[in-house]
């Protein structure tokens, strides 16, 4: 395993032990970057589809990737950060998973 992907590992485990010992919800929020939309990151997916068996995950990347990446990003230049649209979109997944979510629990 790569040094990053042991940070990452470590840093969920590091949450998720605090979450449980302070009684609370941990949901972890995936945003893939420009370049793992454009090159199809599959190195990238499969490390995180194996997180989602230990951990709750809302991966982005599978609603990205039918999405038009410059209706979603700013200009390159600007890093991965989302436009209007890409937040928008975003809001609406959690909301969609918190209801659903919700709807299960009561």
């Amino acid at each position: 395993m790569k040094k990053n992907q042991k940070l990452i590992n470590a840093l969920f485990e590091k949450f998720s032990i605090i979450s449980k010992k302070r009684k609370q919800k941990l949901i972890f929020l995936i945003f893939p970057q420009r370049n793992d939309i454009l090159n199809k990151n599959d190195q990238y997916h499969n490390f995180f589809e194996n997180l989602k068996k230990k951990y709750d995950i809302i991966d982005f990347t599978k609603y990205f990737i039918d999405e038009n990446i410059n209706k979603l990003y700013l200009e390159p230049e600007y890093g991965s950060h989302l436009t209007n649209y890409g937040n928008k979109l975003v809001a609406k997944i959690i909301l969609k998973k918190l209801k659903k979510n919700y709807d299960r629990l009561v």
